[in-house]
């Protein structure tokens, strides 16, 4: 599970790199009027002539978003009651050392809504520019629709796995095994 955290860190970093490449690259060839909103169906509803707040916003929110998930991350195994996960109450019946074990599979969640959002923004940013020099009508729906739909069956699939995680783990502690406490 180590090496997923890791692979995930790193796709995210790669991500959020070319959203800060892409951001700084593109800002002297737009035009004086961005679109700032998209309706349901894709196409710009909202312009703003203020080019340079609106370009760097998205940006900004994708930054402090993953200084919230990376500082959340930290909190958990600090003060873990404060920090709502899936399996908590049996994650915090676990012995500390095998605490841990039970965090590293949570972060790998985090980082996988965390990749799923930050394609999403870089996606949205890339639309943005393309809109505005007029190489595109507005964003696809569908695309977007689809990273939501993943974001929500991630969730539900790690939810499930850290349940599974935290048994394990729960059976590695227990001297009389799975079978002998039920009785």
């Amino acid at each position: 599970m180590q090496n997923y955290k890791t692979t995930l860190l790193r796709l995210n970093l790669a991500v959020i790199a070319f959203l800060i490449v892409f951001t700084l690259v593109s800002l002297r060839n737009l035009p004086e009027q961005i679109p700032t909103h998209f309706g349901a169906d894709g196409t710009p509803d909202a312009y703003s002539k203020n080019v340079q707040t609106w370009w760097f916003m998205l940006l900004g929110l994708v930054i402090f978003l993953n200084v919230v998930i990376f500082a959340s991350s930290r909190l958990m195994r600090r003060f873990p009651r404060l920090v709502n996960f899936p399996g908590k109450k049996k994650v915090l019946q676990l012995p500390e050392q095998l605490r841990e074990e039970a965090f590293v599979v949570v972060d790998v969640w985090l980082l996988s809504i965390m990749l799923v959002i930050n394609i999403l923004f870089t996606y949205m940013q890339w639309m943005t520019a393309s809109v505005a020099r007029g190489y595109a009508k507005g964003i696809s729906p569908y695309f977007v629709i689809f990273l939501i739909l993943l974001m929500l069956a991630l969730s539900g699939f790690f939810w499930v796995n850290v349940k599974k995680e935290v048994e394990k783990l729960k059976e590695r502690v227990s001297p009389l095994g799975p079978r002998e406490e039920e009785r």
